[in-house]
């Protein structure tokens, strides 16, 4: 008694689902896609991943931004748009149903990798998609990148990252797990680790042996 009368508000993150369900199927469709690229986005890879047609996409865009979901960043050299709350950005990727989940981050994988974006994020994209040949092909491009800038530590998670997913078993495997090696022993090599390089060496022969240019590669190493 006295005290202020409870009136019922939704709370924030209730009345922002309310709002996201009220959107049309392409602009719904849109959020998804954008969310999966991150709080922050660039749109030249958002269309790449929808494909929508041009005048189709600006539509629902412009739907987007008049409602202030989303934002246009207006940072220099920052990406183009912004989700406008964390809340928006996180409901958005808790309810991307299951059966959609692999295909999305499939989409965004392969749009990424059109536009040559960084290797990690592209890794990061088909490892979630269940492609693990195609993940481990730029994880280990992403090894290679850092390891040119001598973070020689960090490769080597990444390199144990693509290790410890694919399988010895699968044929297909086999060409990426020699690269591993390959990597492996080209970082000792780097870090003056003589010892490790000839006791790495010989597995690492027999995983590249099928792989000529790898092969060649580590035989170098060795000499």
């Amino acid at each position: 008694e006295g005290g202020v009368p409870d009136r019922g508000f939704p709370s924030l993150r209730a009345s922002l689902q309310l709002r996201l369900q009220q959107l049309s199927t392409a602009e719904s469709q849109m959020l998804q896609a954008a969310a999966l690229l991150g709080f922050s986005f660039l749109d030249r890879e958002l269309q790449k991943m929808l494909g929508a047609p041009p005048a189709a996409h600006a539509a629902a865009l412009d739907a987007l931004l008049g409602q202030r979901l989303l934002l246009e960043n207006p940072l220099p050299g920052a990406e183009d748009y912004t989700f406008s709350h964390q809340t928006i950005h996180a409901i958005l990727l808790e309810d991307i149903p299951p059966d959609r989940h692999a295909g999305l981050h499939l989409q965004a994988a392969q749009a990424l990798e059109s536009l040559q974006s960084a290797a990690a994020r592209v890794a990061f994209h088909y490892e979630k998609a269940q492609r693990p040949l195609d993940a481990a092909r730029h994880w280990l491009q992403h090894a290679q990148d850092i390891t040119d800038f001598a973070a020689f530590d960090q490769a080597l998670e990444v390199i144990a990252r693509v290790e410890t997913q694919l399988s010895h078993a699968e044929p297909q495997a086999h060409r990426w797990l020699a690269q591993a090696a390959l990597q492996r022993t080209n970082i000792a090599l780097f870090q003056g680790q003589t010892a490790q390089v000839l006791q790495m060496a010989t597995p690492a022969l027999d995983l590249c042996r099928a792989y000529p240019a790898l092969h060649s590669r580590l035989q170098s190493i060795q000499g």
